[in-house]
């Protein structure tokens, strides 16, 4: 069936796809549309064409007017906060011992707390908590960097002080 589905995609413009991502995760109660779209998109029949257009322009004007499109707070917001983690990201090429345990602390405790939020808050938020869950993930893994070192650290400073 999957197989089916991936040999059936190969004509479709990126477009297509973007269309369906956009109708799929950033539209609220649109099951019944994205599985039109879903067999709009399997049919190649060349007269569908200039329905496919109006139908991108529909599903592009709804995510725009959606409670959680771009004209709002619940899109913005978590785009600009894609800087936290990626900032993160790119801070485990430094050293273990440049990192900062009570930042590393306070963003984890932050994280998990809008995790939360973005659960909870009406429109449902999933662009937001997909980003708490990967800052999360890369401030835990600086935390477990920093801790290895410190335990590394550790031992070496016992046994120069059991050499003495």
């Amino acid at each position: 069936m999957c197989l089916d589905w991936i040999q059936s995609i190969k004509g479709y413009s990126s477009l297509d796809f973007i269309g369906f991502y956009l109708l799929y995760w950033c539209v609220p109660d649109s099951r019944g549309v994205r599985i039109a779209y879903f067999h709009l998109l399997n049919n190649n029949n060349p007269a569908l064409q200039d329905l496919k257009v109006s139908w991108k322009m529909n599903t592009l004007r709804a995510f725009w007017n959606s409670p959680i499109g771009p004209k709002t707070t619940h899109f913005w917001g978590p785009t600009f906060n894609w800087s936290l983690p990626l900032a993160a990201a790119m801070d485990t090429k430094k050293p273990p011992e440049a990192i900062s345990v009570n930042m590393t602390a306070v963003m984890c405790i932050y994280s998990a707390l809008f995790m939360r939020f973005a659960w909870v808050v009406r429109p449902r938020n999933l662009h937001l908590l997909a980003c708490h869950v990967s800052n999360e993930t890369v401030q835990l893994y600086q935390l477990s960097r920093w801790i290895r070192a410190q335990r590394g650290y550790d031992q070496k400073k016992e046994e120069a002080a059991g050499e003495e």
